[in-house]
């Protein structure tokens, strides 16, 4: 788990304001079965991110990890 807070502290520390340093961290968070707090970051991504949808996606798949079918579906219906 030392690696993916290390690569979280360094993404959080980043001064450029990266359009998608949520999605990253996101998925930090994602590999370390953390769904709740991938949840959160992925939905901080903005809408003029090249990887919102996919953000957008990974939530909906995690809410549905977590047994979650409305809001995953809420989330995917948002985006069409």
């Amino acid at each position: 788990a030392g690696k993916h807070e290390k690569t979280r502290s360094m993404l959080s520390d980043t001064k450029e304001p990266a359009l998608d340093i949520d999605f990253h961290i996101g998925l930090s968070f994602f590999k370390e079965n953390k769904l709740t707090e991938a949840i959160q970051y992925w939905l901080k991504v903005p809408t003029e991110s090249q990887v919102y949808f996919s953000a957008h996606v990974n939530a909906a798949l995690a809410f549905e990890q977590q047994s979650n079918i409305e809001k995953a579906k809420e989330l995917l219906n948002a985006l069409t």
